[in-house]
């Protein structure tokens, strides 16, 4: 069995001369000495060159999106992008459940607050585990009691109940706030294409134009106060947008509906439901 197995090794080790004949004068032309073995050593390395290639192309080329069932580069891209898109939407579809309810909660006389996204705040976490000053207190003291320097409501806004307000824009009051005749807001002068601002942040509930006050938008803001600009002529936001305080939401025209008393601008300011007098926190 040995000697059998010799044999068998021997011969596959064993070299035979293959050559090349000029097939008119019989002439050899080429010859070369090859064993069994060295034709397999041959075939393996070819496969292994031939693998290598194909990895190759394939990893590095876009030959990979041509394969059936196998997800390539492009594949991968348009993934990615479905992935924001439909993000987005999840975002938008959040402001807009926001919004409805919002808007409900309005409509029955409930309070309603601005979602804020979540974001951290490192110093406002950190601000709870500091200790108290004495010249804090004092400061605390002299702020939130009656003395000269208590925050008290004022013209501009502020104060211990409301936050700070930016004036809309700027003019001269030609009609105060009277709602005995209709008026639930203060009506400023003012001149063409001037820019219109956001009071407070909030989130636009109704942006539209009407017949008789031209372009219109509302703003809802925290603490269930709702900002209203009138005749303007052209806005910048839609319903739906988010806002931030003293963000351009539109532009004032010189004839806004057409009317010969159009070149003015009107502020409402309602609070819990109620329209109040916007010259009580604003100065135009």
């Amino acid at each position: 069995m040995k000697l059998f197995n010799a044999s068998i090794f021997r011969r596959f080790r064993t070299k035979n001369r293959i050559s090349a004949h000029d097939p008119h004068t019989g002439q050899e032309k080429w010859y070369i000495f090859l064993s069994p073995l060295n034709l397999v050593t041959a075939l393996v390395a070819l496969l292994v060159v031939l693998f290598v290639a194909v990895i190759t192309i394939i990893a590095f080329t876009p030959a990979l999106d041509m394969v059936p069932g196998y997800p390539g580069a492009k594949t991968r891209t348009m993934l990615i992008e479905y992935n924001m898109k439909l993000d987005s939407l999840e975002h938008e579809l959040t402001l807009w459940n926001n919004y409805y309810l919002n808007l409900k909660r309005i409509m029955d006389g409930q309070p309603t607050a601005v979602v804020e996204s979540p974001r951290p705040d490192s110093v406002v976490a950190a601000a709870g585990e500091i200790s108290r000053i004495a010249e804090d207190s004092i400061l605390r003291a002299q702020i939130e009691g009656d003395g000269p320097y208590a925050l008290r409501p004022t013209a501009s806004g502020g104060g211990a109940d409301y936050p700070e307000m930016y004036p809309p824009v700027k003019g001269v009051v030609t009609a105060k706030f009277d709602p005995r005749v209709g008026r639930f807001g203060t009506q400023i002068a003012v001149a063409e294409n001037q820019p219109v601002m956001a009071l407070m942040e909030g989130v636009v509930f109704n942006a539209s134009w009407t017949p008789d006050k031209g372009e219109v938008i509302y703003i809802l803001h925290p603490g269930n106060i709702i900002s209203a600009y009138l005749y303007n002529a052209q806005l910048t936001k839609q319903t739906g947008d988010r806002v931030y305080s003293g963000e351009v939401v539109g532009f004032t025209g010189t004839s806004t509906t057409g009317q010969a008393d159009a070149g003015y601008s009107e502020v409402q300011l309602w609070i819990n439901g109620t329209p109040v007098d916007p010259e009580n926190y604003l100065i135009f």
